[in-house]
């Protein structure tokens, strides 16, 4: 297969991603290798939907030097890791698909499916200690790694068993945690079980498009949980919390608010429907997180700093893709 072929199928497998629900906007990354010395990874700052094979940047494993003047992902690192650690893999996806996500925000070091998912340590995206974590956590790995806090690593002998590597992951993620939340029969009354409390009453409301009434963020908001970031995602795009208010009249300038029994109000200029779905995605982390034993958010200085690396850098490239 050609290069150029090579470069069309990043982008087909990107595009695939978006239809399937595995990344939030175009955050996360392709790769597929080209040969022992080179792979082809998706670029930093574009869009998926307007990628053209010229986007597509070629990098050299061992040294991560690329060609041309557009920057390939800053998480190529990892993309390298699992190609040197795994010589058969010819593909990975980075993904920040919801499920898998929100185990990776809870204590479990590891997640039983049908087979075992090693949950890396947490660091910053885009770091070389973030690359070590998962480099060690690849040598337990079987298909996929969870990154705390952040998404998951897939790999694959090709771009259609990779994909099918995170269809299966999110598929099994969402069985496991459904295992443990399932207590009632109502997912409202399970999502504030979870929590540690219970819904009195609770009738949900009509509401327009700038609310994400999922269960995890009504119940939240019923029982006055601010959604504090376990995911950097959410982080990035929101900074330090989403408040809680009992009511409409009590929302200030703030991207994401919880209000009292109807979930998390989304105002935004911009991110609009980014924020929508990272919100619901952070919802489900943090019910997740408290239903395995412990909210741990990310530190605060954290926090602000993705949110500002985000606010001044992501955000001015087209896309915001890492």
């Amino acid at each position: 297969m050609s290069l150029l072929d090579k470069k069309k199928q990043v982008i087909e497998l990107s595009h695939a991603l978006i239809k399937h629900g595995l990344i939030a906007r175009t955050w996360g990354n392709v790769s597929i290798k080209v040969d022992d010395n080179h792979f082809l990874i998706t670029p930093s700052g574009r869009a998926y939907e307007s990628l053209s094979p010229e986007d597509v940047v070629l990098v050299t494993m061992k040294s991560l030097d690329y060609e041309g003047h557009i920057k390939p992902s800053s998480e190529k690192g990892i993309h390298s890791s699992v190609y040197e650690l795994k010589p058969h893999v010819q593909c990975v996806i980075h993904t920040h698909q919801s499920y898998a996500s929100a185990l990776g925000a809870t204590v479990l070091k590891e997640i039983p499916l049908d087979y075992t998912v090693p949950c890396a340590s947490y660091a910053l995206p885009g770091t070389k200690q973030l690359m070590n974590h998962v480099r060690v956590a690849l040598g337990v790995s079987k298909h996929a790694v969870i990154m705390k806090y952040h998404g998951a690593v897939c790999f694959g002998q090709s771009p259609e068993e990779t994909l099918k590597v995170a269809i299966d992951l999110e598929d099994m993620c969402k069985s496991y945690i459904h295992t443990y939340l399932d207590k009632t029969g109502d997912p409202y009354e399970n999502a504030a079980l979870a929590l540690g409390g219970q819904l009195k009453e609770y009738h949900p409301p009509k509401l327009d498009e700038q609310f994400v009434s999922t269960p995890s963020l009504v119940a939240m908001s019923q029982l006055g949980i601010p959604l504090l970031p376990l995911l950097d995602d959410f982080a990035q795009l929101t900074g330090i919390k989403a408040p809680v208010v009992n009511q409409m009249s009590e929302i200030k300038d703030h991207p994401v608010t919880l209000v009292k029994g109807y979930g998390a109000y989304i105002q935004a200029e911009e991110d609009f429907e980014a924020l929508k779905i990272v919100t619901q995605k952070a919802g489900l982390a943090y019910m997740t997180a408290a239903l395995f034993g412990k909210v741990k958010p990310i530190h605060t200085f954290e926090r602000i700093l993705m949110r500002l690396v985000y606010k001044y850098k992501y955000s001015k490239q087209v896309g915001g893709a890492k």
